[in-house]
Protein backbone atom coordinates (compact mmCIF):
# COMPACT_ATOMS: atom_id res chain seq x y z
CA UNK A 1 0.00 0.00 0.00
CA UNK A 2 1.30 3.46 -1.23
CA UNK A 3 0.07 6.55 1.17
CA UNK A 4 0.67 9.64 -0.95
CA UNK A 5 0.99 13.21 -0.04
CA UNK A 6 -2.13 15.66 -0.99
CA UNK A 7 -0.03 17.95 -3.68
CA UNK A 8 3.02 17.53 -5.65
CA UNK A 9 4.57 20.65 -5.17
CA UNK A 10 4.66 19.90 -1.43
CA UNK A 11 6.96 17.34 -2.73
CA UNK A 12 10.36 19.45 -2.13
CA UNK A 13 12.13 21.73 0.57
CA UNK A 14 14.90 22.65 -2.05
CA UNK A 15 12.88 24.15 -4.45
CA UNK A 16 9.65 26.51 -4.47
CA UNK A 17 8.04 24.86 -7.64
CA UNK A 18 7.75 21.58 -8.41
CA UNK A 19 10.89 19.82 -9.28
CA UNK A 20 12.15 16.23 -10.31
CA UNK A 21 14.67 14.71 -7.90
CA UNK A 22 18.32 16.07 -8.42
CA UNK A 23 20.17 13.39 -10.68
CA UNK A 24 23.86 12.81 -9.68
CA UNK A 25 26.37 14.90 -11.04
CA UNK A 26 30.14 15.55 -10.70
CA UNK A 27 31.53 18.40 -8.77
CA UNK A 28 31.62 21.68 -10.99
CA UNK A 29 35.43 22.31 -12.28
CA UNK A 30 36.40 25.04 -10.53
CA UNK A 31 35.51 22.69 -7.05
CA UNK A 32 38.95 21.95 -6.79
CA UNK A 33 41.06 25.16 -7.55
CA UNK A 34 38.33 26.75 -4.63
CA UNK A 35 38.85 24.13 -2.11
CA UNK A 36 34.90 23.94 -2.50
CA UNK A 37 35.42 20.00 -2.67
CA UNK A 38 37.17 20.27 0.76
CA UNK A 39 34.19 22.13 1.83
CA UNK A 40 31.60 20.21 0.26
CA UNK A 41 33.44 16.54 2.06
CA UNK A 42 33.39 18.23 5.21
CA UNK A 43 30.36 19.36 5.60
CA UNK A 44 28.51 15.49 4.05
CA UNK A 45 31.01 13.82 6.34
CA UNK A 46 30.27 11.95 9.41
CA UNK A 47 26.26 10.94 10.20
CA UNK A 48 25.47 12.77 6.51
CA UNK A 49 27.50 10.27 4.33
CA UNK A 50 24.80 7.99 3.67
CA UNK A 51 22.61 10.40 2.45
CA UNK A 52 24.77 11.56 -0.72
CA UNK A 53 24.64 15.31 -0.42
CA UNK A 54 27.34 16.07 -2.96
CA UNK A 55 24.89 15.72 -5.29
CA UNK A 56 22.85 18.69 -3.66
CA UNK A 57 25.91 20.84 -3.62
CA UNK A 58 27.08 19.76 -6.92
CA UNK A 59 24.12 22.27 -8.51
CA UNK A 60 23.74 25.81 -7.13
CA UNK A 61 20.46 27.20 -8.94
CA UNK A 62 20.77 30.71 -10.56
CA UNK A 63 16.90 31.83 -10.05
CA UNK A 64 17.28 34.16 -7.36
CA UNK A 65 13.47 32.97 -6.17
CA UNK A 66 15.11 29.52 -5.23
CA UNK A 67 17.85 31.19 -3.19
CA UNK A 68 15.56 33.38 -1.49
CA UNK A 69 13.34 29.84 -0.75
CA UNK A 70 16.27 28.04 0.30
CA UNK A 71 18.08 30.88 2.61
CA UNK A 72 14.27 31.34 3.97
CA UNK A 73 14.25 27.44 5.02
CA UNK A 74 17.74 27.51 6.00
CA UNK A 75 16.95 30.37 8.71
CA UNK A 76 14.34 28.00 10.49
CA UNK A 77 16.38 24.98 10.33
CA UNK A 78 19.02 27.29 12.41
CA UNK A 79 16.60 27.77 14.96
CA UNK A 80 17.18 25.10 17.63
CA UNK A 81 13.70 24.15 18.03
CA UNK A 82 13.11 23.70 15.03
CA UNK A 83 16.70 22.20 14.55
CA UNK A 84 15.98 19.41 17.55
CA UNK A 85 12.92 18.33 16.04
CA UNK A 86 14.64 17.58 12.46
CA UNK A 87 17.47 16.30 13.41
CA UNK A 88 14.68 13.78 15.56
CA UNK A 89 13.29 13.07 12.45
CA UNK A 90 16.18 12.43 10.33
CA UNK A 91 17.79 9.75 13.52
CA UNK A 92 14.19 7.52 13.08
CA UNK A 93 14.59 7.66 9.29
CA UNK A 94 18.24 6.11 9.85
CA UNK A 95 16.69 3.64 12.31
CA UNK A 96 14.14 2.71 8.82
CA UNK A 97 17.03 2.03 6.78
CA UNK A 98 18.46 0.42 9.47
CA UNK A 99 16.04 -2.12 9.90
CA UNK A 100 15.16 -2.69 6.21
CA UNK A 101 19.17 -3.08 5.49
CA UNK A 102 18.43 -6.06 8.22
CA UNK A 103 15.50 -7.43 6.70
CA UNK A 104 17.53 -7.71 3.22
CA UNK A 105 20.53 -9.49 5.09
CA UNK A 106 18.47 -11.47 7.83
CA UNK A 107 18.62 -15.67 6.61
CA UNK A 108 15.34 -16.20 9.23
CA UNK A 109 11.96 -15.59 8.00
CA UNK A 110 10.69 -14.27 10.72
CA UNK A 111 13.37 -12.41 12.21
CA UNK A 112 13.45 -10.92 8.62
CA UNK A 113 10.03 -9.93 9.39
CA UNK A 114 10.36 -8.23 13.18
CA UNK A 115 12.95 -6.46 11.07
CA UNK A 116 10.22 -5.10 8.59
CA UNK A 117 8.06 -4.20 11.68
CA UNK A 118 10.61 -2.45 13.55
CA UNK A 119 11.13 -0.30 10.15
CA UNK A 120 7.34 0.58 10.12
CA UNK A 121 7.58 1.26 13.79
CA UNK A 122 10.33 3.54 13.42
CA UNK A 123 8.88 5.12 10.58
CA UNK A 124 5.24 6.05 12.06
CA UNK A 125 7.58 7.44 15.32
CA UNK A 126 9.29 9.63 13.03
CA UNK A 127 6.24 10.83 10.63
CA UNK A 128 4.07 11.45 13.77
CA UNK A 129 6.89 12.62 16.12
CA UNK A 130 8.00 15.35 13.58
CA UNK A 131 3.92 16.57 13.00
CA UNK A 132 4.00 17.27 16.19
CA UNK A 133 6.67 18.99 16.81
CA UNK A 134 5.95 21.52 13.73
CA UNK A 135 2.38 21.79 14.44
CA UNK A 136 3.82 23.53 18.04
CA UNK A 137 6.50 25.66 16.22
CA UNK A 138 6.43 29.09 14.48
CA UNK A 139 7.66 29.15 10.88
CA UNK A 140 8.35 31.79 8.60
CA UNK A 141 9.71 30.12 5.46
CA UNK A 142 7.44 29.10 2.93
CA UNK A 143 9.28 25.72 2.38
CA UNK A 144 8.89 24.60 5.97
CA UNK A 145 5.13 26.07 6.44
CA UNK A 146 3.80 24.25 2.94
CA UNK A 147 5.60 21.48 4.10
CA UNK A 148 4.08 21.63 7.97
CA UNK A 149 0.39 21.81 5.86
CA UNK A 150 1.11 18.57 3.69
CA UNK A 151 2.68 16.88 6.61
CA UNK A 152 -0.63 17.55 8.67
CA UNK A 153 -3.19 15.90 5.93
CA UNK A 154 -0.69 13.09 5.63
CA UNK A 155 -0.38 12.10 9.28
CA UNK A 156 -4.07 12.64 10.15
CA UNK A 157 -5.21 10.72 6.99
CA UNK A 158 -7.30 7.47 7.45
CA UNK A 159 -4.54 5.30 5.35
CA UNK A 160 -1.87 6.62 7.85
CA UNK A 161 -3.72 6.47 10.92
CA UNK A 162 -4.60 2.74 9.42
CA UNK A 163 -0.86 1.75 8.71
CA UNK A 164 0.05 3.07 12.41
CA UNK A 165 -2.99 1.18 14.35
CA UNK A 166 -2.19 -2.23 12.61
CA UNK A 167 1.79 -1.48 13.21
CA UNK A 168 0.70 -0.90 16.49
CA UNK A 169 -1.48 -4.29 16.98
CA UNK A 170 0.96 -6.46 15.49
CA UNK A 171 3.62 -5.69 17.43
CA UNK A 172 1.65 -5.99 20.46
CA UNK A 173 0.33 -9.17 20.19
CA UNK A 174 4.14 -10.66 19.46
CA UNK A 175 4.82 -8.86 22.85
CA UNK A 176 2.51 -10.76 24.42
CA UNK A 177 3.90 -13.97 23.13
CA UNK A 178 4.89 -15.97 26.47
CA UNK A 179 6.39 -19.01 26.82
CA UNK A 180 9.62 -21.14 28.39
CA UNK A 181 12.78 -22.41 27.19
CA UNK A 182 14.38 -25.47 29.45
CA UNK A 183 18.34 -25.76 29.29
CA UNK A 184 19.90 -29.36 29.78
CA UNK A 185 23.40 -29.69 28.24
CA UNK A 186 22.91 -28.91 24.66
CA UNK A 187 19.12 -29.96 24.35
CA UNK A 188 17.04 -26.88 24.47
CA UNK A 189 13.25 -27.43 25.03
CA UNK A 190 10.61 -24.48 24.06
CA UNK A 191 7.46 -24.64 26.33
CA UNK A 192 3.88 -22.98 26.65
CA UNK A 193 4.32 -20.08 29.47
CA UNK A 194 2.77 -21.61 32.77
CA UNK A 195 2.65 -18.56 35.16
CA UNK A 196 5.93 -18.85 36.16
CA UNK A 197 8.06 -15.36 37.43
CA UNK A 198 9.09 -13.88 34.66
CA UNK A 199 12.64 -12.44 35.17
CA UNK A 200 13.59 -10.84 32.39
CA UNK A 201 13.02 -7.26 32.92
CA UNK A 202 15.11 -8.22 36.34
CA UNK A 203 18.27 -9.83 33.91
CA UNK A 204 18.01 -6.73 32.07
CA UNK A 205 18.67 -4.51 34.70
CA UNK A 206 21.32 -6.23 36.52
CA UNK A 207 23.40 -6.36 33.06
CA UNK A 208 22.32 -2.92 31.81
CA UNK A 209 24.84 -1.55 35.18
CA UNK A 210 27.70 -3.35 33.86
CA UNK A 211 26.98 -2.29 30.57
CA UNK A 212 27.33 1.53 31.78
CA UNK A 213 23.32 1.87 30.72
CA UNK A 214 20.48 3.48 32.50
CA UNK A 215 18.34 0.71 33.80
CA UNK A 216 14.69 0.70 33.47
CA UNK A 217 11.69 -1.55 33.51
CA UNK A 218 10.79 -1.70 30.00
CA UNK A 219 12.66 -3.94 27.17
CA UNK A 220 14.94 -2.44 24.70
CA UNK A 221 13.28 -0.30 21.56
CA UNK A 222 11.71 -3.08 19.16
CA UNK A 223 13.47 -1.44 16.17
CA UNK A 224 17.40 -1.57 17.99
CA UNK A 225 16.83 -5.20 18.28
CA UNK A 226 20.14 -7.24 17.52
CA UNK A 227 20.38 -10.30 15.29
CA UNK A 228 19.42 -13.98 15.96
CA UNK A 229 22.14 -16.78 15.94
CA UNK A 230 21.28 -20.08 14.38
CA UNK A 231 19.97 -21.61 18.05
CA UNK A 232 18.26 -18.43 18.81
CA UNK A 233 16.47 -18.41 15.30
CA UNK A 234 15.25 -22.35 15.77
CA UNK A 235 13.81 -21.55 19.16
CA UNK A 236 12.02 -18.60 17.41
CA UNK A 237 10.38 -20.91 15.07
CA UNK A 238 9.43 -23.04 17.83
CA UNK A 239 7.78 -20.01 19.92
CA UNK A 240 5.67 -19.24 16.64
CA UNK A 241 4.27 -23.04 16.52
CA UNK A 242 3.15 -22.71 19.99
CA UNK A 243 1.27 -19.33 19.09
CA UNK A 244 1.25 -19.21 15.46
CA UNK A 245 -2.11 -16.41 15.67
CA UNK A 246 0.90 -13.23 16.21
CA UNK A 247 3.28 -14.87 13.97
CA UNK A 248 0.62 -15.19 10.95
CA UNK A 249 -0.45 -11.58 11.61
CA UNK A 250 3.53 -10.62 11.33
CA UNK A 251 3.89 -12.42 8.08
CA UNK A 252 0.44 -10.71 6.91
CA UNK A 253 1.15 -7.09 7.63
CA UNK A 254 4.58 -7.37 5.79
CA UNK A 255 3.12 -9.27 2.72
CA UNK A 256 0.12 -5.81 2.53
CA UNK A 257 2.52 -2.96 3.38
CA UNK A 258 5.71 -4.04 1.35
CA UNK A 259 5.42 -0.13 0.10
CA UNK A 260 4.94 1.34 3.24
CA UNK A 261 6.97 5.04 2.93
CA UNK A 262 5.56 7.48 1.19
CA UNK A 263 7.75 9.32 -1.73
CA UNK A 264 7.57 12.27 -0.59
CA UNK A 265 8.15 11.99 2.83
CA UNK A 266 11.50 9.92 1.83
CA UNK A 267 12.23 13.03 -0.43
CA UNK A 268 11.99 15.28 2.48
CA UNK A 269 14.03 12.99 4.78
CA UNK A 270 17.04 13.14 1.84
CA UNK A 271 16.27 17.17 1.52
CA UNK A 272 16.43 18.03 5.18
CA UNK A 273 20.06 16.98 5.77
CA UNK A 274 21.21 19.58 2.77
CA UNK A 275 20.80 22.92 5.85
CA UNK A 276 21.30 20.93 8.86
CA UNK A 277 24.71 19.41 7.63
CA UNK A 278 25.75 22.96 6.78
CA UNK A 279 24.44 24.31 9.98
CA UNK A 280 26.14 21.02 11.87
CA UNK A 281 29.89 22.17 9.82
CA UNK A 282 29.67 25.84 10.50
CA UNK A 283 28.50 25.72 14.49
CA UNK A 284 32.16 24.80 15.70
CA UNK A 285 33.33 28.35 13.68
CA UNK A 286 30.45 30.28 14.95
CA UNK A 287 31.11 29.24 18.72
CA UNK A 288 34.81 30.27 18.04
CA UNK A 289 33.06 33.74 17.14
CA UNK A 290 33.71 33.48 13.42
CA UNK A 291 30.17 35.23 11.74
CA UNK A 292 28.10 33.80 8.86
CA UNK A 293 25.83 36.07 7.06
CA UNK A 294 22.93 35.57 4.53
CA UNK A 295 24.07 37.84 1.66
CA UNK A 296 21.79 40.19 -0.12
CA UNK A 297 21.87 38.87 -3.71
CA UNK A 298 20.81 40.48 -7.15
CA UNK A 299 20.60 38.95 -10.55
CA UNK A 300 21.32 42.50 -11.75
CA UNK A 301 23.82 44.56 -9.43
CA UNK A 302 27.04 43.28 -9.20
CA UNK A 303 27.73 45.17 -5.83
CA UNK A 304 30.17 42.89 -3.83
CA UNK A 305 30.37 44.04 -0.20
CA UNK A 306 32.21 41.28 2.60
CA UNK A 307 32.67 42.69 5.83
CA UNK A 308 34.50 40.04 7.57
CA UNK A 309 35.29 37.25 5.25
CA UNK A 310 37.21 34.45 5.20
CA UNK A 311 38.31 31.31 3.48
CA UNK A 312 35.91 28.35 4.72
CA UNK A 313 37.90 25.40 4.45
CA UNK A 314 41.45 27.38 5.81
CA UNK A 315 39.20 28.42 8.36
CA UNK A 316 38.23 24.93 9.73
CA UNK A 317 42.33 24.03 9.57
CA UNK A 318 43.07 27.19 11.88
CA UNK A 319 40.64 26.29 13.86
CA UNK A 320 41.90 22.67 14.66
CA UNK A 321 45.22 23.79 14.54
CA UNK A 322 44.74 26.88 17.09
CA UNK A 323 45.95 29.23 14.79
CA UNK A 324 44.32 32.56 14.44
CA UNK A 325 41.67 33.35 11.24
CA UNK A 326 42.41 37.13 9.61
CA UNK A 327 39.07 37.99 8.03
CA UNK A 328 39.24 41.03 5.05
CA UNK A 329 36.57 43.32 3.51
CA UNK A 330 36.05 44.05 -0.01
CA UNK A 331 34.22 46.57 -1.58
CA UNK A 332 33.30 47.01 -5.73
CA UNK A 333 31.10 49.17 -7.07
CA UNK A 334 29.21 51.00 -9.94
CA UNK A 335 31.67 49.77 -12.65
CA UNK A 336 34.27 48.08 -10.74
CA UNK A 337 34.51 44.59 -11.87
CA UNK A 338 38.25 43.55 -12.05
CA UNK A 339 40.07 42.80 -8.57
CA UNK A 340 44.20 42.29 -9.14
CA UNK A 341 45.78 40.96 -6.33
CA UNK A 342 49.73 41.23 -5.71
CA UNK A 343 52.10 41.48 -2.87
CA UNK A 344 54.46 38.99 -1.16
CA UNK A 345 54.70 35.44 -2.03
CA UNK A 346 52.95 33.78 0.57
CA UNK A 347 50.79 36.74 2.05
CA UNK A 348 47.20 35.35 1.45
CA UNK A 349 46.43 36.21 -2.49
CA UNK A 350 45.36 33.22 -2.91
CA UNK A 351 43.36 32.63 -0.15
CA UNK A 352 41.43 35.88 -0.87
CA UNK A 353 40.68 34.58 -4.51
CA UNK A 354 39.70 31.33 -3.31
CA UNK A 355 37.25 33.18 -0.60
CA UNK A 356 35.78 35.23 -3.45
CA UNK A 357 34.79 32.21 -5.49
CA UNK A 358 33.38 30.41 -2.31
CA UNK A 359 31.68 33.04 -1.07
CA UNK A 360 29.67 33.37 -4.51
CA UNK A 361 29.03 29.56 -4.98
CA UNK A 362 28.00 29.58 -1.12
CA UNK A 363 25.40 32.45 -1.92
CA UNK A 364 23.87 30.43 -4.90
CA UNK A 365 23.29 27.46 -2.24
CA UNK A 366 21.19 29.80 0.10
CA UNK A 367 23.83 29.40 2.61
CA UNK A 368 25.12 32.18 5.31
CA UNK A 369 28.95 32.77 3.76
CA UNK A 370 31.70 33.41 5.98
CA UNK A 371 31.65 37.10 7.27
CA UNK A 372 29.85 39.64 9.00
CA UNK A 373 28.21 41.49 6.39
CA UNK A 374 27.44 40.10 2.56
CA UNK A 375 26.13 41.23 -0.40
CA UNK A 376 26.93 39.78 -3.92
CA UNK A 377 25.52 39.02 -7.83
CA UNK A 378 24.52 35.78 -8.62
CA UNK A 379 27.00 34.74 -11.18
CA UNK A 380 26.18 31.71 -13.77
CA UNK A 381 29.35 29.68 -13.81
CA UNK A 382 32.50 30.57 -11.96
CA UNK A 383 35.90 29.55 -14.07
CA UNK A 384 38.75 29.53 -12.91
CA UNK A 385 42.90 28.76 -13.55
CA UNK A 386 45.14 28.05 -11.15
CA UNK A 387 48.45 27.23 -11.83
CA UNK A 388 49.15 23.28 -12.96
CA UNK A 389 52.21 21.32 -12.12
CA UNK A 390 53.47 20.68 -15.94
CA UNK A 391 52.46 17.13 -17.68
CA UNK A 392 55.00 16.24 -19.95
CA UNK A 393 52.81 13.46 -21.65
CA UNK A 394 50.26 16.22 -22.96
CA UNK A 395 53.02 17.23 -25.75
CA UNK A 396 53.48 20.91 -24.77
CA UNK A 397 54.86 23.37 -22.56
CA UNK A 398 53.22 24.96 -19.70
CA UNK A 399 52.64 28.38 -21.43
CA UNK A 400 50.95 26.83 -24.21
CA UNK A 401 48.99 25.24 -21.51
CA UNK A 402 48.09 27.92 -19.66
CA UNK A 403 47.07 29.52 -23.08
CA UNK A 404 44.69 26.88 -23.46
CA UNK A 405 43.04 26.60 -20.19
CA UNK A 406 42.56 30.86 -20.82
CA UNK A 407 41.30 30.03 -24.11
CA UNK A 408 38.62 27.31 -22.58
CA UNK A 409 37.44 30.05 -20.01
CA UNK A 410 36.99 33.19 -22.55
CA UNK A 411 34.54 30.40 -24.79
CA UNK A 412 32.53 29.71 -21.59
CA UNK A 413 32.78 33.06 -19.76
CA UNK A 414 29.72 35.08 -20.45
CA UNK A 415 29.11 39.08 -18.89
CA UNK A 416 26.83 37.07 -15.69
CA UNK A 417 30.48 35.04 -14.95
CA UNK A 418 33.25 35.65 -12.13
CA UNK A 419 36.42 34.45 -13.40
CA UNK A 420 39.20 33.42 -11.17
CA UNK A 421 42.78 33.36 -11.95
CA UNK A 422 45.73 32.56 -9.94
CA UNK A 423 49.55 33.34 -11.23
CA UNK A 424 49.11 32.95 -14.67
CA UNK A 425 51.82 32.74 -16.98
CA UNK A 426 54.08 32.59 -14.19
CA UNK A 427 56.40 29.85 -16.91
CA UNK A 428 57.41 33.27 -19.22
CA UNK A 429 59.43 36.76 -18.84
CA UNK A 430 57.91 39.17 -17.74
CA UNK A 431 57.15 40.95 -20.92
CA UNK A 432 54.98 38.17 -22.76
CA UNK A 433 53.11 37.61 -19.21
CA UNK A 434 52.32 41.62 -19.04
CA UNK A 435 51.69 41.52 -23.03
CA UNK A 436 49.40 38.27 -22.66
CA UNK A 437 47.54 39.38 -19.20
CA UNK A 438 46.69 42.25 -20.90
CA UNK A 439 45.28 40.72 -23.70
CA UNK A 440 42.95 38.49 -21.67
CA UNK A 441 42.07 41.27 -19.19
CA UNK A 442 40.94 43.53 -21.62
CA UNK A 443 38.75 41.04 -22.76
CA UNK A 444 37.32 40.09 -19.59
CA UNK A 445 36.62 43.67 -18.76
CA UNK A 446 34.58 44.11 -22.18
CA UNK A 447 32.12 41.36 -21.18
CA UNK A 448 32.08 43.39 -18.15
CA UNK A 449 32.05 40.22 -15.63
CA UNK A 450 33.62 40.19 -12.09
CA UNK A 451 37.07 38.51 -12.16
CA UNK A 452 39.73 38.09 -9.62
CA UNK A 453 43.40 38.04 -10.76
CA UNK A 454 46.39 37.31 -8.93
CA UNK A 455 49.54 38.02 -10.09
CA UNK A 456 53.16 39.10 -9.91
CA UNK A 457 52.86 41.77 -12.04
CA UNK A 458 52.62 45.11 -10.53
CA UNK A 459 51.43 47.01 -13.47
CA UNK A 460 48.12 45.53 -14.03
CA UNK A 461 46.74 47.01 -10.71
CA UNK A 462 45.83 50.23 -12.69
CA UNK A 463 44.76 48.56 -15.81
CA UNK A 464 41.68 50.77 -16.35
CA UNK A 465 38.56 52.46 -14.66
CA UNK A 466 37.06 48.86 -13.91
CA UNK A 467 40.03 47.83 -12.03
CA UNK A 468 40.47 47.44 -8.12
CA UNK A 469 43.74 46.96 -6.65
CA UNK A 470 44.17 44.60 -3.51
CA UNK A 471 47.74 44.40 -2.10
CA UNK A 472 48.41 41.34 0.23
CA UNK A 473 49.72 43.76 3.78
CA UNK A 474 52.62 43.33 5.59
CA UNK A 475 53.80 45.11 9.14
CA UNK A 476 55.03 48.52 8.55
CA UNK A 477 57.74 48.25 10.87
CA UNK A 478 58.87 44.68 9.19
CA UNK A 479 57.65 44.62 6.11
CA UNK A 480 58.54 41.02 6.14
CA UNK A 481 56.10 39.89 7.97
CA UNK A 482 53.06 39.47 6.32
CA UNK A 483 49.37 40.39 7.66
CA UNK A 484 47.36 38.30 5.54
CA UNK A 485 44.92 41.17 5.07
CA UNK A 486 44.32 42.39 2.01
CA UNK A 487 44.57 46.51 1.71
CA UNK A 488 42.83 48.01 -1.30
CA UNK A 489 45.45 50.59 -2.33
CA UNK A 490 47.59 50.43 -5.95
CA UNK A 491 50.79 48.10 -5.74
CA UNK A 492 54.31 49.14 -5.48
CA UNK A 493 56.19 45.86 -4.78
CA UNK A 494 59.08 48.17 -3.25
CA UNK A 495 58.69 47.72 0.37
CA UNK A 496 58.71 43.89 0.12
CA UNK A 497 61.69 44.02 -2.17
CA UNK A 498 63.82 46.11 0.19
CA UNK A 499 62.28 43.88 3.41
CA UNK A 500 63.72 40.94 1.49
CA UNK A 501 67.08 42.41 0.25
CA UNK A 502 67.62 43.34 4.22
CA UNK A 503 66.12 39.53 5.76
CA UNK A 504 68.99 38.41 3.19
CA UNK A 505 71.41 40.98 3.95
CA UNK A 506 71.78 42.58 0.56
CA UNK A 507 70.99 45.62 0.59
CA UNK A 508 73.25 48.74 -0.01
CA UNK A 509 74.34 49.19 3.12
CA UNK A 510 74.73 45.49 3.87
CA UNK A 511 76.85 45.00 0.35
CA UNK A 512 79.57 48.00 1.42
CA UNK A 513 79.73 46.20 4.61
CA UNK A 514 80.92 42.79 3.01
CA UNK A 515 82.95 44.40 0.40
CA UNK A 516 86.09 45.26 2.05
CA UNK A 517 86.13 41.62 3.46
Amino acid sequence: MTITAPSEACSSILFPEPAPLPVERDAPACFADLNLHRIVARIAAGPWAEYGLPRLYHDAPTDRRVIDFRQAVMRDTERADVRHALLQFSERMRAVRRQLALHDESDYPLEAARFFLGAVEAYVDAVGTLHRALALLPLDSAGLQRWREALAVYAESAAFRGLAAECAATAEGLARVTYIILLDGLQVTVLPYDGLPNYAIEIERLFARFRGEATTDAPSTPFDAGRLNRVEAQILDRVARLAPAPFDALIAFVAAHPDFQDPRITRFDGEVPYYLAYGEAIAPLRQHGLSFAYPVVSAADKTLELEGAFDLALAWELRERALPIVTTDVALAGRERLMVVSGPNSGGKTTFARMIGQVHYLARLGFPVPGRMARCFIVDRILTHFERVEDLRRGHGKLQDDLLRIRRILDDATPASLVVMNEIFASTTVHDALYLARRILRDLSARDLLAVCVTFLDELSTFDDKTVSFVAGVEPTNPSIRTFRMERRLADGRAYALAVAAKHRVTREWLLRRLPA
